[in-house]
């Protein structure tokens, strides 16, 4: 991983992200160093937006998800949400993801208040956002992940394992959590680590 993060409440970082979700065509100027083209970097016409206006666009979307998609934010996917969570960054820069266009797979991993109902919330919201669809499980896909697919390729994955919520960007990255949540990728099983730690603490 390439960072890791942890926090009490996916619910307040899910509205944090839709509130900052005006902003990431403008990610490159406000997070120097990002090695992105995005829509604002290539415009000369338009400027970072304001904090102000970035909330108005918030509302506006909160708005339109309701009208379009039947989807009340708040209730259908916020509420579920609720409960610890992991976050990391996988990184993959020789494959950018699709769409989103970003050299890492983000990969949520979860204790929400209902499962369920925010499973039913995010395959609902998904394809509203990033006009992705929902796609069959290809041939030895045995996962039990529902799939969200644009272009050929898979975007999103969304399951639920031991009561966990799992949402990761890309096809492998919810295998390469479940690897490791049983310990078949840790460093400490390879040779030279070993080696390392006949004499000195892990």
């Amino acid at each position: 991983a390439l960072l890791v993060g942890q926090g009490a409440d996916l619910s307040a970082l899910f509205a944090n992200a839709t509130a900052v979700l005006p902003l990431t065509n403008f990610a490159r100027q406000l997070i120097g160093g990002l090695p992105i083209q995005t829509l604002g970097t290539e415009s000369e016409l338009v400027d970072v937006p304001a904090a102000a206006t970035a909330l108005e666009a918030q509302g506006v979307l909160v708005d339109l998800l309701l009208r379009v998609g039947d989807l009340d934010l708040t209730d259908d996917v916020s509420n579920p949400l609720s409960g610890p969570y992991v976050l990391a960054l996988l990184p993959r820069p020789n494959d950018p993801l699709p769409i989103i266009n970003s050299p890492a797979d983000v990969l949520i991993v979860a204790e929400p208040a209902d499962a369920e109902a925010a499973v039913a919330g995010l395959s609902k919201l998904l394809p509203l956002l990033f006009g992705v669809q929902a796609v069959e499980p290809t041939e030895g896909d045995d996962s039990g992940f529902q799939r969200f697919a644009a272009g050929g390729a898979v975007i999103f994955s969304l399951g639920v394992v031991d009561d966990r919520l799992i949402l990761a960007t890309g096809l492998e990255a919810p295998t390469l959590a479940l690897i490791a949540a049983e310990g078949e990728n840790r460093l400490l099983a390879l040779e030279p680590w070993q080696s390392l730690i006949e004499d000195f603490p892990p």
